[in-house]
C-alpha cells in the first residue's frame, strides 16, 4: 500500500518537475531523487500544520504530499538530499502543532518510515 502511494506521488512529482524544468539544468534532475516518508501520529490544528508544511516546502524547493489514509497520516517529501534533510530537521524541531492544552508543541511522535533515493 505504501509503495502504491510512493508511485502515485512520483507521478505527481514528475509532472511538477516537467513544468519547472525549463529554467533548470539537467544535472539537477539526478539530485532531485531523494525521498522521505514520515508517519505522523496526529494533527490537532490542521490549518496551522498545513500552512507550516506549505511554507517549508516552498522555501526549501521540495515537493511534498500529505496523505490521510484511515487512521494513518503519511507525509512524503521529495527533492534534493540536502533540502529533504533540512525539511526533516525543521519538522522535528519547530513548533508545528498544539498539544491537548492548546500550547504550541514540536512533532516528536512522528516516525521516519523511509529516507533515501526514490525507487525508479
Amino acid at each position: 500500500m505504501i509503495m502504491d502511494l510512493v508511485i502515485k506521488f512520483q507521478e505527481i512529482f514528475e509532472n511538477h518537475f516537467i513544468k519547472h524544468e525549463c529554467s533548470e539544468d539537467k544535472d539537477v534532475e539526478s539530485e532531485e531523487n531523494h525521498m522521505a516518508i514520515i508517519l505522523i501520529d496526529h494533527i490537532r490544528q490542521r490549518n496551522r500544520y498545513l500552512k507550516a508544511l506549505r511554507t517549508w516546502a516552498s522555501e526549501l524547493n521540495v515537493v511534498g504530499v500529505l496523505i490521510f489514509c484511515h487512521k494513518w497520516i503519511f507525509l512524503i517529501i521529495q527533492g534534493s538530499k540536502k533540502k529533504v534533510k533540512e525539511y526533516i530537521i525543521r519538522h522535528r524541531t519547530s513548533c508545528i502543532d498544539v498539544d491537548s492544552s492548546g500550547k504550541p508543541c514540536k512533532e516528536k511522535m512522528s516516525k521516519m518510515l523511509f529516507e533515501g533515493d526514490s525507487p525508479k
